[in-house]
């Protein structure tokens, strides 16, 4: 692979993860806001799910792996065909 497209392609990572950060920060300031300033706990925890969940930009090379990486992550419309693998650790 060519240097430039590496460039390229880390770039591209890059603004989703600012994405990703971004849409987290406007919910955290429009709706959470309260509920993380009562409880420092609930706090903890939404940082210890939410930063580890935003670095899913820089496991995935293109929109479409993202999308297949959140439905297995996260099956809340039933299982999708390319969400039926069964992975074995």
């Amino acid at each position: 692979m060519e240097p430039y497209r590496v460039v390229a392609r880390a770039n591209y990572n890059f603004l989703i993860w600012g994405g990703i950060l971004l849409c987290c920060l406007l919910v955290e300031k429009l709706f959470l806001l309260r509920l993380l300033d009562k409880s420092r706990v609930i706090g903890h925890l939404y940082v210890l799910f939410v930063v580890p969940l935003s670095w899913v930009a820089f496991a995935v090379t293109d929109l479409s792996e993202l999308g297949v990486y959140m439905t297995r992550l996260f099956p809340l419309r039933g299982m999708r065909q390319e969400s039926s693998i069964i992975w074995i650790i």
